[in-house]
This record gives structure tokens, C-alpha cells and sequence, in this order.
């Protein structure tokens, strides 16, 4: 298994568990402190990308195709972020629209 990157704000409660979860399985990680070294625009639309993937999976099963485009992602990213959350507001955003 490769090396992954955890993505944390160390005062909050499910970062923590999941950090610790990690740390007790023995899994090979860094941890970056989002708040301080927020994700970048890149790691954004990398996450946008998979959280559209998982909708339009959904949708598919109700018999709805989306098509995702890089303008839609970088749409989702300039209209779903912020530094002091890191990706948690783009899934806000596209809960919202959808």
C-alpha cells in the first residue's frame, strides 16, 4: 500500500478520530494541517472530481446522466471554497446544487 496523505484541522473531532484510527491501524501516512497549509486549487478539483464521480454514479442508477466538464469543475471549486475548511464547502456546494 502506498504512503497517503490525511488532510486534518487538528481541532476537529472527526480528523482526530480518524487520525488516530490510522495511527493504531499501523497505515503508512502524512498529515497535513489544512488549516494552516490549505489544499491547494489542484487538490480542490482533484476532490471535486471524485465527489462528482459519486453523484453521477448515483444519479446513473435513477436513470440521470451528468457529465462533468473542467469548467464545471473549476466552477464548483472557485464558488465552493474555503481555505478554513478545506474541501468540506465544495460538498456543501454541490449538495446544494443538486
Amino acid at each position: 500500500m502506498s504512503k497517503i496523505t490525511v488532510y486534518q484541522k487538528p481541532t476537529c473531532t472527526t480528523c482526530r478520530q480518524v487520525y488516530a484510527i490510522l495511527k493504531d491501524s499501523g497505515v503508512d501516512f502524512d498529515s497535513v494541517n489544512y488549516y494552516f497549509d490549505p489544499l491547494s486549487k489542484e487538490n480542490l478539483e482533484k476532490i471535486a472530481v471524485l465527489m462528482i464521480g459519486k453523484l453521477s454514479k448515483r444519479m446513473k442508477e435513477k436513470g440521470i446522466e451528468i457529465q462533468s466538464s473542467p469548467a464545471l469543475i473549476s466552477y464548483l471549486v472557485a464558488k465552493g471554497t474555503d481555505p478554513k475548511f478545506g474541501a468540506r464547502p465544495v460538498k456543501r456546494y454541490v449538495e446544494q446544487i443538486c
